[in-house]
């Protein structure tokens, strides 16, 4: 791809945090990219979670290498006891930022994962209950009672999954 413009704006009171909007080109087709600056409150964000959620707070892992004049950090965010968020960056804060970002985008994609497993399992069990229903009024077949109870299970499986990975 190429980037076809760029437009920066300053964001707050800050004139070195920017974000950017990219317009890449694609073979004939455009798009439009946005590079987001860190957000000072995500840390707070994903620590309120975290207390909320873990009934704990997130964890940071540092590691710095490099000389001095060229030294970068990379950070571990630990949330629940399992890494949820890694970040790079040329400052331990800037790292920690980008992994409290990946950290909380992460419990937040996770639990909304969850939840719409949750909902898939209520209408999975709905529809074999009335596929259960048809066919003992005859206007069902045995093998769309199995499909039902198939897709309740592979349902019930990926919600474990996302138990389990969450």
């Amino acid at each position: 791809f190429r980037v076809i413009r760029c437009d920066p704006h300053a964001v707050g009171q800050s004139t070195r945090t920017y974000d950017f909007k990219l317009w890449v080109a694609v073979g004939d087709r455009e798009a439009q990219l946005m590079i987001l600056a860190p957000d000072p409150e995500l840390k707070s964000r994903l620590q309120e979670l975290a207390a909320r959620r873990f009934d704990e707070q997130p964890k940071y892992e540092t590691l710095a290498e490099g000389p001095d004049h060229a030294r970068r950090f990379h950070v571990t965010v630990n949330v629940g006891g399992m890494p949820r968020g890694i970040g790079d960056g040329r400052s331990k804060k800037q790292a920690e930022q980008v992994a409290a970002r990946d950290a909380y985008t992460g419990v937040n994609y996770g639990l909304a994962q969850v939840k719409a497993l949750e909902s898939a399992e209520v209408s999975a069990r709905t529809q074999l209950d009335s596929t259960q229903l048809g066919y003992q009024v005859g206007v069902r077949i045995l093998l769309d009672v199995l499909n039902a109870t198939t897709q309740l299970v592979q349902t019930q499986r990926d919600l474990k999954r996302a138990r389990y990975d969450f």
